[in-house]
């Protein structure tokens, strides 16, 4: 059963309560309207399809529009102005595997050929530059795989672009201001980088800690606040222990929470008998000759020092101990000297005299003897087996015993051999002696 028209078989026909419309020149339909759509089932009069201006369709639900596709062909879904070819105003689902219909997804087939690197996925306002979160398929550390990195994503108003604030890497890794972050947590930027780790509270327990620690091995916090008075600590805290504090006055301790100068070094050993503690080590690497460490001391512009020095040719010579003053305000020069075989050297200025005290004691075998390789001086024998002292001055090939509380058995005269002196034993068995050399020669 149908209605004919211009001849033409059933262009309007119903067969079985449905409603069958056919025919190329069947064109014209109402524009209808959100509440009346010119489409619509029977019984809802304000749900169907209607046409709002030229070459746009849409569908209203209940009185209210729910999707148009425009003029450009954009898809709005809750929008009647699409800006995207999809423009979705509200929660949406995409892909198979979505279960949350408060996310937006995006798969791929065969998501792990190398053509989907560099593929992305973003969730937020674009207005020339986007700001939001963005999902951005990459290689990780296998490269037969795809990995995903998740950027947020900020935009200054008043600069151009976007700008990766955070990124959170494949690997877990996060990045401030940088987007293939290296470390845990890398930060980068230009200019002044700051970390700030602070309480708004005061008080009792106002604290700001970091703290860093294995699984293992190390448990250390970096801490500030009341409970170090303002200022900040190193605390081992598996030792339970402080460990370095710079006080609020600028005052540095080393095994000390209470720093009273500059630098306080505090190392107490558990035996308070025979126990010499090292609390200062300074170290060169460097063992050939002239090579040394220093310590100056700085008042005004004059600088006094003390310096270890090696004097042979490497280290295996030993090394001299130096003290240094200064004469004006400048950098001072070497004064006293102690050599690596126990010679004290106290120079005076430069081109005048210095004295050399070479002092020992030791036991002599009989006709055993001690020299001493100089042009003149003065010696003090002690024999410390029978008590006695000796004072010899000598000097152009001479020798003269100025002094004596009695017999030294032993004698003291110039050796051409040795360009020098040599004292011997002539007890007739072994003894003690005790030298004590002063000689006085010009500085070179």
């Amino acid at each position: 059963m149908g209605i004919q028209i211009n001849g033409q078989t059933d262009i309007i026909s119903a067969i079985d309560g449905s409603l069958t419309i056919q025919g190329a020149d069947f064109t014209a339909i109402a524009a209808g309207s959100t509440a009346a759509p010119s489409i619509s089932p029977t019984g809802d009069s304000n749900t169907g399809i209607f046409f709002p201006s030229a070459d746009t369709v849409a569908i209203a639900e209940g009185g209210v529009e729910a999707l148009r596709i425009d003029s450009s062909g954009n898809l709005g879904i809750g929008t009647d102005n699409p800006e995207a070819t999809l423009d979705v105003r509200g929660s949406a689902q995409f892909g198979s595997n979505a279960v949350d219909t408060t996310s937006i997804e995006k798969t791929f087939s065969s998501s792990h050929v190398a053509a989907n690197r560099g593929a992305k996925i973003r969730i937020g306002l674009n207005d020339g530059s986007f700001a939001g979160v963005e999902v951005q398929n990459t290689v990780g550390s296998n490269g037969s795989f795809n990995s995903q990195n998740v950027h947020l994503i900020n935009h200054n108003g008043g600069v151009a672009g976007d700008t990766y604030s955070l990124t959170s890497r494949y690997d877990g890794n996060i990045g401030i201001g940088i987007t293939n972050p290296t470390e845990k947590t890398h930060i980068s930027g230009t200019g002044d980088i700051k970390l700030r780790v602070g309480t708004t509270s005061s008080g009792v327990n106002a604290n700001a800690a970091l703290n860093l620690t294995t699984a293992s091995e190390g448990n250390y916090t970096i801490q500030t606040g009341n409970a170090v008075s303002g200022g900040l600590r190193f605390y081992d805290t598996t030792a339970d222990a402080e460990r370095v504090r710079v006080s609020a006055a600028g005052s540095f301790g080393i095994g000390t929470g209470n720093p009273d100068e500059i630098l306080c070094v505090s190392k107490s050993s558990p035996d308070p008998f025979n126990t010499v503690l090292t609390h200062l080590k300074l170290i060169n690497g460097a063992g050939n000759q002239g090579a040394g460490n220093r310590i100056q001391f700085l008042t005004g512009a004059a600088t006094s020092w003390i310096q270890s020095i090696v004097a042979g040719a490497n280290s295996t010579s030993g090394s001299d101990l130096v003290f240094g003053t200064p004469s004006t305000g400048t950098v001072g020069t070497e004064r006293v000297r102690i050599t690596s075989t126990g010679d004290f050297n106290i120079t005076q200025t430069p081109g005048r005299y210095s004295v050399d005290v070479n002092p020992g004691a030791t036991s002599i075998a009989n006709n055993g003897t001690v020299d001493f390789a100089t042009a003149s001086g003065m010696l003090v024998v002690n024999n410390h087996t029978n008590g006695n002292v000796t004072i010899y001055i000598c000097g152009g090939g001479t020798v003269t015993a100025v002094a004596n509380t009695g017999s030294n058995v032993g004698s003291f005269s110039y050796n051409s051999g040795i360009n020098g002196y040599r004292w011997t034993n002539n007890s007739g068995s072994t003894a003690i002696f005790g030298f004590f050399f002063v000689r006085t020669r010009a500085n070179a």
